[in-house]
């Protein structure tokens, strides 16, 4: 098993960060529409390294990074960032779609634990999230697995996320759930 920091945490797959919503109520499929609310970048190995929402109704965001594959010339047309990422290193995108949300399987799986944290996350999920709070669970997610990420909003430790309901219910899904590839 390939794992991030020696434990039985293995870094983030598709499957993984598909089974780790999922004890959240969170059914997250993957698709070919281009319309598809998420997205994210992964590897040859198959580990997830970016994860983002498509926040067009068209399909753009998609045919914009689809621009940045191929050849160009190296000191005329720079690649910097996220774009050297994806081109440089080859990631592919995977489109997820989100089609449904159990509120009583978060309520199931956050009963295990209290807290004032808990409590917060449970209130949080009485209630579907949005695309932006999926984005965010699927950073937050790769964060606690100890997955090397290119994400940068909503990466941090030291900004809000840390300890906020969707940092915990972050937590509590890695903690407490096992991911067989």
């Amino acid at each position: 098993m390939n794992t991030s920091h020696g434990n039985d945490v293995p870094e983030l797959t598709v499957k993984a960060l598909q089974t780790y919503a999922g004890a959240m109520g969170i059914n997250l499929e993957t698709t070919e529409d281009l319309l598809a609310p998420l997205y994210c970048y992964v590897d040859s190995n198959r580990i997830v390294r970016y994860i983002g929402k498509a926040e067009s109704t068209n399909g753009r965001r998609h045919k914009d990074q689809d621009r940045w594959f191929g050849p160009r010339e190296p000191l005329t047309e720079l690649r910097v960032g996220m774009e050297a990422a994806i081109s440089e290193r080859n990631l592919k995108r995977v489109l997820l779609d989100f089609q449904r949300f159990d509120s009583s399987k978060a309520q199931q799986t956050l009963a295990k634990w209290e807290g004032p944290d808990i409590d917060a996350a449970s209130e949080f999920f009485r209630n579907a999230p949005n695309v932006a709070h999926l984005e965010q669970f699927g950073i937050r997610v790769n964060v606690h697995t100890g997955t090397a990420s290119y994400n940068s909003q909503h990466a941090s430790m030291w900004e809000r996320p840390l300890g906020s309901p969707i940092d915990t219910a972050a937590q509590v899904a890695v903690a407490t759930t096992s991911v067989r590839e």
